[in-house]
């Protein structure tokens, strides 16, 4: 994430929200792993400080859920 091309086959260790990329255009499509999501439903827009793990996906304008 953070800007680094991913290849593949390559794992992304679990996160906390707040050391994610911004989500904006430029970044739309990408995914991680977040641990302190404080919302599990799918399509939320998830902020950290919560206690819900949660696959993020980045809309171009927000990191949202796309699965728990």
């Amino acid at each position: 994430l953070n800007g680094t091309p991913i290849a593949d086959n390559k794992l992304l260790s679990a996160q906390a929200f707040s050391t994610l990329t911004t989500c904006a255009s430029a970044v739309e499509g990408s995914a991680a792993s977040v641990t302190d999501s404080t919302t599990n439903t799918w399509g939320a827009i998830i902020t950290g400080g919560g206690a819900n793990h949660v696959q993020a996906y980045c809309n171009g304008s927000n990191w949202t859920v796309s699965g728990k």
